[in-house]
């Protein structure tokens, strides 16, 4: 069964790369997302569809790759906030897809 954005947990992951493809209307977030045993699990979000993105970096509590929490919005926004008080938001007409993977980049989980 898929999980929903927002029940996914992404408190201190690592923000480790953004890219927008313009093309394909495609939003690609790489996180290092730990698990309970505090094993880093590589993982990939990927919002299609994307209308709108916004990717500030203010920074005002200092700077952090940190993400601090995650949200969805009905009907089509999803926001990142990391810990240095930065949210990113993208606005997608279509879907959002997580896979996680560990060193060999073999799928874990997908999320819908």
């Amino acid at each position: 069964m898929p999980i929903a954005f927002g029940e996914i947990h992404l408190h201190d992951a690592v923000l480790r790369r953004l890219e927008f493809d313009w093309k394909a209307r495609t939003l690609t977030v790489d996180l290092a997302v730990f698990g309970s045993h505090g094993t880093a699990i590589l993982s990939t979000l990927t919002f299609s569809g994307v209308r709108h993105v916004s990717i500030p970096s203010e920074d005002p509590w200092g700077p952090s790759i940190f993400v601090n929490g995650n949200s969805f919005s009905p009907p089509d926004l999803y926001k990142i906030e990391v810990q240095s008080d930065s949210s990113f938001r993208s606005e997608c007409d279509a879907t959002f897809e997580c896979l996680a993977s560990v060193r060999v980049r073999r799928p874990l989980a997908v999320c819908r």
